[in-house]
């Protein structure tokens, strides 16, 4: 099963196109395209708060890559009438295909590490990001009774159980209909996703990423003594970018 930890990884079947460069070149692109994000979260990330991937193609010699973001993303794992499903409900609502048209991205740098070099990344341009915090991984969430439950959330006269065999049930038979497809909706619905520029607080979050492009910087480019840590590579790189 791929989970959503590894959507953190670039693999060769769901990254886009990518442009290596040296950090020099990638911190005055950073500083030029990336103004909004910039703005909108410089009291995070100065803190030393990132957005994390985990990227195996990053080394010392090309520390910084700028990616396209893929527009026609399969799924991993899930059913591709569930994808559809959901994918649908993410249009309807935000009015972007998060699932098959994002990165995902995570505030949790052990999560990315899992996968590839930790990156720290930066949307350019206008963005938009989709979280919720009731989700870690939403896959994991339709396959797995005990993380529905540990959301807390209540679902009416259903129970955890009841939802976990129903969304099986729809995954399994491919179903797609009125009545599976509503189903699903309120399920997403009662997960409480949103939208925002906000990098969220809570770092374990599952983040889908809405932009064109985006940075991918290596922390590990930032590395002055082995033991730092990822946040204080972080302040590092960014006491680079708001100089």
């Amino acid at each position: 099963m791929i989970t959503f930890s590894q959507f953190l990884a670039e693999g060769k079947k769901q990254q886009g196109k990518k442009s290596e460069m040296k950090l020099k070149k990638a911190l005055a692109g950073i500083k030029r395209d990336c103004q909004p994000f910039l703005l909108a979260n410089k009291s995070v990330l100065s803190r030393g708060q990132g957005l994390y991937r985990g990227i195996a193609s990053i080394d010392w010699d090309t520390p910084a890559l700028l990616v396209n973001v893929r527009t026609n993303r399969l799924p991993a794992d899930m059913p591709e009438h569930m994808h559809k499903i959901v994918d649908d409900y993410f249009k309807q609502k935000f009015g972007h295909p998060y699932r098959s048209a994002a990165a995902f991205a995570s505030g949790d740098e052990t999560a990315a590490a899992e996968y590839g070099v930790v990156c720290a990344i930066f949307p350019v341009g206008e963005y938009t990001f989709s979280t919720s915090k009731n989700v870690i991984d939403l896959f994991s969430i339709f396959q797995n009774t005990t993380k529905l439950y540990d959301t807390g959330i209540s679902f009416g006269n259903y129970s955890t159980a009841d939802i976990c065999d129903r969304v099986t049930d729809i995954m399994d038979s491919e179903d797609d209909g009125a009545e599976a497809t509503e189903f699903i909706v309120n399920v997403l619905d009662a997960l409480k996703y949103k939208e925002t520029t906000k990098i969220p607080t809570t770092h374990f979050n599952e983040i889908m990423v809405n932009c064109e492009k985006y940075y991918a910087v290596s922390l590990d480019a930032f590395e002055e003594d082995s033991y730092d840590n990822n946040s204080k590579k972080i302040k590092k790189l960014m006491s680079l970018i708001y100089d």
